[in-house]
């Protein structure tokens, strides 16, 4: 049976995924060898572009409607999804996502394989990370491997929608281009313009954006996960108005190396005015 999403959130489900026909010979290890991060194609600057952050000054006055005092705001965000991980097949699933830019993030994955229901999380408060299977924290992953992987797709997936990264204030963009590119709603020849972004302690990301709109469009990385040097894509569709007006994608799809394994239509943004930080701390596991 096809099996292609193995990250973080799966790390704790490999057993029960493996009974129900997944295929062993890709099972995780329960230690991952540490290696060197990948070398990446792109070497990024110490300092900003001018021209490039004069494009994020754009896409921000586009992403608040105008208002660019709002994005302030979504420092502290929640999101609702549903849709479906690529495990045995295309596997119903639904997401809840908790942040606090920069360093607080939380995840959970209640998902079903074949007949077997399971509800898998993952909590980043600042330099601590923990990753739950059921009731049950899961120690048969590479810690430091695996919280950097859950950073940097919650970087990458969650908070580029909401272009914290791109104005934090490490936030090195640069490389601004102009090219024709494929529509990711129609698959259509379309202008685009691209920026490369680095921020400390994460992988370098490319973002495309809609050059009549300056939407953000795609975000691609590449990170080592599970041993293997990945590229990730994450891609944006339906943008529409949201709280405060904010332009705010409905649907999302994740790639790994070309193949889809997340697809999810967002049900739900939230920004409230703060979140404890109690919300990224894991319940007592059971023993």
């Amino acid at each position: 049976m096809e099996r292609r999403a193995c990250g973080w959130w799966l790390a704790g489900a490999v057993a029960l995924a493996v009974a129900v026909g997944c295929e062993p010979a890709k099972e995780l290890p329960t230690e991952v060898p540490k290696q060197a991060p990948p070398a990446d194609v792109w070497a990024a600057p110490t300092e900003s572009d001018p021209t490039a952050k004069a494009h994020v000054e754009k896409v921000v006055k586009a992403f608040t409607a105008g208002k660019p005092d709002l994005l302030a705001k979504v420092k502290y965000s929640r999101a609702a999804l549903k849709g479906t991980m690529v495990i045995s097949g295309e596997n119903p699933a639904v997401r809840a996502i908790t942040g606090v830019w920069p360093d607080r993030y939380a995840v959970a994955n209640d998902l079903q394989i074949a007949d077997q229901k399971l509800l898998v999380r993952a909590w980043s408060n600042r330099t601590r990370f923990t990753a739950m299977n059921g009731d049950r924290e899961q120690e048969n992953i590479n810690r430091s491997e695996t919280a950097s992987v859950f950073v940097a797709d919650g970087t990458g997936q969650h908070w580029m929608a909401l272009l914290q990264p791109l104005t934090d204030p490490k936030a090195v963009v640069y490389d601004l281009q102009s090219v024709t590119g494929t529509s990711p709603q129609t698959g259509l020849l379309h202008p685009v313009t691209l920026v490369k972004l680095a921020l400390p302690d994460r992988p370098l990301f490319q973002l495309t954006f809609d050059s009549k709109t300056d939407t953000l469009l795609r975000v691609e990385y590449m990170i080592r996960e599970s041993g293997v040097d990945r590229r990730k894509q994450w891609t944006a569709l339906e943008h529409k108005p949201g709280p405060d007006g904010l332009i705010l994608p409905t649907k999302t799809e994740v790639r790994h190396d070309g193949q889809l394994v997340e697809r999810w239509t967002v049900e739900k943004w939230e920004f409230p005015a703060t979140i404890p930080d109690t919300e990224f701390d894991p319940p007592t596991p059971k023993q």
